[in-house]
């Protein structure tokens, strides 16, 4: 047996039988073997305390999925693009979108178009290998061009931001980026989260305020999901908490010291901690305020 057997009760009988390396209950995921120290081949039982105890957040959860457009949709909001101002960065220096290399993602047509539009001079890939990039042949002349020359940083990583191997390759991407003239666009598979927290330390270094850099991370979620943007809903608190616990967990802190933590002095710790020198942050901040 190479999962988990698992069964969950209902009021009465087993509701669901299966085997599970990972579980998701109510939208809320879980690795079962890591949190509950539960092995393999071991057998779980998981009984429902109350019916309907958690309708309230899986109703929260259920959004669109953003591979597929939502009617009325524009291009920009479909494939999540958009500029990047907060803090003191200037206008034309850092946009943000989907994937323009991968076609499972259904973007690559419209962001090679924002990409000639806005002049984009590199890309800062979150999604991608090198070595992938190179084999992509079905990629619009402007955008194979664009890898062709150098002017795609590679720089793949996943949602930990902790992860040793991830903060040496952001502190590595970001140190390339510099080498490039903008503007510069930022971009994983959506535009979403990796591409989210990433901009979120740009605009931190150069003077967000925690209240813009939400506001912005919280963007792609209007744009993608069409969730209720009111702050005070269970839907805005649960994916503005995806920002908070990332940041939090990046800078060492507290969620609740995040609005009055200087967040500049924050993301160059973090940023030195990658493996950049102080005059590559210099020139990393330089390179999105400067006139």
């Amino acid at each position: 047996m190479d999962g988990i057997s698992l069964v969950i009760r209902g009021e009465n009988d087993a509701v669901l039988t299966d085997h599970f390396d990972a579980l998701c209950v109510a939208g809320i995921g879980c690795d079962m073997s890591r949190s509950t120290g539960i092995e393999p081949g071991e057998t779980v039982i998981i009984t429902l305390e109350r019916r309907g105890r958690y309708r309230e957040l899986f109703d929260a959860y259920n959004i669109n999925d953003a591979r597929n457009r939502m009617e009325g949709q524009t291009d920009e909001a479909y494939c999540n693009m958009r500029e990047v101002t907060a803090g003191d960065i200037r206008e034309g220096r850092l946009y943000r979108g989907a994937s323009p290399f991968d076609h499972d993602f259904g973007r690559v047509g419209l962001m090679d178009e924002y990409i000639r539009k806005h002049d984009i001079g590199a890309v800062l890939d979150l999604s991608d290998s090198r070595e992938w990039l190179a084999e992509r042949s079905d990629l619009p002349d402007h955008t194979r061009a664009m890898i062709a020359q150098g002017r795609v940083v590679a720089c793949p990583i996943g949602v930990d931001f902790q992860d040793p191997k991830a903060m040496q390759a952001i502190g590595a991407g970001l140190a390339d980026l510099t080498k490039s003239e903008g503007p510069w666009l930022v971009n994983c598979s959506l535009g979403r989260d990796r591409t989210g927290v990433v901009c979120a330390l740009l605009e931190a270094l150069c003077g967000a305020t925690y209240d813009g850099i939400v506001q912005d991370y919280m963007a792609s979620y209007d744009q993608l999901h069409s969730i209720d943007m009111n702050p005070d809903s269970l839907q805005y608190r649960l994916f503005k908490a995806r920002i908070d616990e990332q940041l939090a967990a990046i800078f060492g802190i507290e969620v609740g010291d995040l609005p009055g933590a200087d967040l500049r002095l924050e993301t160059r710790d973090y940023l030195t901690r990658c493996g950049m020198t102080e005059t590559q942050i210099d020139a990393l901040e330089r390179s999105l305020t400067a006139p």
